[in-house]
């Protein structure tokens, strides 16, 4: 059962007549489409019925017409109509649903939730992200092949890091190298953060300079045929102090101790709680102000590891492992590794080097 078959399955179990996906990640998931994009270019939606309708505008289709299954309904929009309806398909969608006879909806975002008066719609958060959160060996080769590309890029610019370098300059060298090792684009933005700027979790890199004896953070990732890797590392350049001495090797016991418990059969909540209660014993608990980690792939959504989430853990999912500890005005560390759950614990992706020590002379 292909992808599409399990969601339309789902969708009857629910007495659903449609559902009506514009997610551009998910849409790409359940066709099957192993590829990079421009996200804000592409918007294709995808409506399940009695069959799988593809609709697109003359950009997005342009960009994925040779990569959609045969037995997709592809269906190109009228321009004047899509941008009249602020760029929604609401002639083609309409169409469908008059020809299918639609009178219950799922959707899968807010953007078409009230455009169908007459019809019964129904908001279904995470409905196809859930259906992504255990991978098949495939996929989970191709994030071990984004995992690769952002260990070694991390790796091979680790000798630009030097006194007077900035945030700036070592971001964008650090963006090069993800290309220079195979990556089709960045997961995200990449982060360069030194000194107190690394208190902030999700910092914006600056022409701030580094100096001796400071914290550096760096936040990077690199997507190889969509399935998208994410690598934190924070250490000095120079001689650390006992404070971010105790900090590193605080946040990096708090990692492995997580590591270790993952497993199926774990809450996401339990695994968080290993971590957080580690870090808040050690009275840092008020200084660690995100979720221990988020799923790995293709679609972004699905499950959390999470202080309140109840869902379970299951073999095959992937997450991030990224405790961390922010001290305002003095600076901050956090480390992140992508793991796979497996039958009696977890295989941790992640090579990229993670000492507390950065030197220019080290051979990295």
């Amino acid at each position: 059962m292909n992808r599409i078959e399990k969601l339309h399955a789902k969708m009857r179990r629910r007495k659903f007549d449609a559902i009506l996906v514009d997610s551009p990640f998910e849409v790409l998931y359940l066709l099957g489409v192993e590829a990079s994009f421009n996200y804000v270019e592409i918007s294709p939606v995808l409506v399940v019925a009695s069959k799988p309708y593809l609709i697109c505008d003359l950009i997005t289709l342009s960009k994925i017409r040779g990569l959609v299954p045969e037995d997709i309904d592809l269906i190109e929009a009228e321009t004047l109509a899509f941008v009249k309806s602020d760029y929604k398909y609401m002639k083609e969608i309409r169409s469908i649903f008059r020809k299918e006879k639609v009178k219950r909806l799922a959707v899968t975002t807010d953007q078409y939730a009230n455009a169908f008066g007459s019809i019964t719609t129904v908001r279904t958060a995470n409905l196809v992200a859930r259906m992504g959160m255990v991978k098949t060996e495939h996929e989970i080769n191709l994030l071990k092949e984004a995992v690769r590309i952002s260990d070694e890029a991390f790796t091979a610019k680790l000798k630009l890091v030097e006194e007077g370098v900035s945030e700036l300059t070592l971001r964008s060298e650090m963006d090069v190298g993800l290309h220079e090792k195979g990556g089709e684009r960045r997961s995200f933005p990449t982060i360069v953060a030194f000194g107190e700027h690394t208190a902030e979790p999700h910092p914006v890199p600056a022409l701030r300079r580094l100096g001796k004896n400071e914290l550096i953070m760096v936040d990077m990732g690199a997507v190889f045929k969509g399935y998208g890797s994410d690598l934190t590392r924070t250490g000095v350049y120079g001689k650390p102090t006992e404070k971010q001495t105790e900090l590193f090797n605080l946040v990096l016991t708090a990692q492995l101790r997580a590591i270790d418990f993952l497993k199926p059969g774990r809450l996401a909540s339990e695994v968080d709680a290993v971590a957080r209660e580690y870090v808040t014993d050690k009275g840092y608990g008020d200084f660690f102000p995100h979720l221990l980690g988020h799923p790995c792939g293709l679609m972004r959504g699905g499950i959390f590891l999470h202080p309140t989430s109840k869902d379970v853990i299951k073999r095959n999912m992937a997450f991030t492992i990224e405790p961390g500890i922010y001290l305002p005005g003095y600076g901050g560390v956090r480390l992140e590794d992508i793991v796979v759950v497996r039958d009696d614990g977890c295989d941790v992706l992640t090579r990229a080097p993670k000492e507390l020590v950065w030197k220019r002379e080290q051979s990295l």
